[in-house]
């Protein structure tokens, strides 16, 4: 057992160093100096680091199933909150840096809906709330752009064995779904009073409320809490993240051009 203790913790280790080389690299980006061959390396690059996330969140829940001492908790861990956020910010930064160089629309705290012939949209990373407000604070804004290297990530699922057209995120923390799915599926929700999403929109948008729903993509099902959301928000009908991607029986394979979902 301490030899797989510490087998594991030096992949922990590894992914932190991993991202860690990511951002040096990022920070040493002019926009100016990107041509069509080093975007190309940039993307290729992105591929590689998107499934960084749940990789490490795997990795240190099984360190923690195998060291009940080990000192980096799963939940409220300031060592795990710096690699969320520190992942976040750079898939935030990798994007928008793409997104510049093909001189697309400029990223911006604002909400780019996702549309069917060119942005997608954002997503917005969400932390849990410490302040006296309720409110959800937003971690970061990713932006991305529908190109043959995002196609994957839009798939049919299931949502209480409901087929729907869906988008996976692997930078975002929230599941939401558009009101008039949930309306046309006639499910019902319980209305939220609190947590409204800072910077989503345009400024300030408020939850129309939470539902709980089992999901299967690819034949891969697991339980959990969708966000109701505004039509104008998300031109998508389901947009999965986290919750879904990050479940311990879940295993993501992010290739060039496919992204697999499958049962771990």
């Amino acid at each position: 057992m301490d030899q797989q203790l510490s087998t594991l913790r030096i992949q922990r280790g590894y992914f932190k160093t991993t991202l860690t080389n990511f951002k040096k690299h990022l920070e040493k980006i002019n926009i100016n100096d990107l041509n069509d061959i080093t975007i190309a390396q940039l993307e290729t690059r992105l591929l590689k680091i998107e499934p960084l996330i749940d990789e490490f969140n795997k990795v240190h829940l099984q360190i923690k199933t195998l060291d009940n001492n080990d000192s980096e908790e799963l939940e409220g861990d300031p060592e795990l909150e710096i690699f969320e956020n520190s992942y976040f910010d750079s898939i935030a930064k990798v994007k928008c840096i793409i997104l510049n160089a093909r001189k697309s629309d400029k990223c911006s705290a604002d909400v780019s809906l996702v549309t069917n012939n060119s942005l997608t949209q954002q997503k917005e990373v969400l932390s849990k709330s410490s302040n006296k407000n309720n409110t959800v604070n937003v971690v970061n804004t990713v932006c991305k752009s529908v190109s043959d290297s995002h196609a994957k990530y839009f798939k049919d699922a299931l949502i209480n064995k409901k087929l729907i057209d869906s988008y996976t995120d692997l930078g975002s923390s929230c599941i939401t779904m558009r009101e008039d799915k949930v309306e046309e599926f006639s499910y019902s929700y319980f209305e939220c009073d609190s947590n409204p999403l800072i910077g989503y929109g345009q400024g300030v948008l408020k939850l129309l409320g939470l539902f709980t729903a089992l999901l299967n993509i690819d034949g891969v099902e697991a339980k959990l809490k969708v966000h109701v959301m505004p039509n104008e928000s998300q031109d998508v009908s389901l947009i999965v993240s986290h919750p879904f991607t990050a479940q311990e029986h879940v295993l993501i394979i992010s290739r060039a051009d496919k992204l697999e979902i499958l049962e771990n």
